[in-house]
């Protein structure tokens, strides 16, 4: 069984574009996990971007956002799960 591999490659040009852009702070955890936080998140966000999961992580819990294949989608689901548009 293979694992599907994302469409985009995550690198500094990737994390500079989220901060610049929509304010989200990256961090690369290993190869294929990406850590994100949020100014108006008192939680945070876990992006496998190898497979393309999107885990919201806050009081506790996980949510499972679904796949994302590249940086804009990624923020706007983000946005989308925050602020609820």
């Amino acid at each position: 069984m293979s694992r599907r591999k994302n469409i985009s490659k995550v690198d500094g040009k990737t994390l500079q574009f989220l901060d610049h852009a929509y304010g989200y702070k990256g961090r690369h955890i290993n190869s294929y996990h990406i850590k994100l936080t949020i100014p108006d998140y008192d939680g945070w966000f876990d992006w496998y971007h190898t497979t393309g999961t999107l885990i919201a992580n806050r009081d506790g819990g996980t949510s499972n956002l679904g796949k994302i294949k590249d940086a804009k989608e990624l923020a706007l689901k983000i946005t989308k799960h925050i602020y609820g548009r």
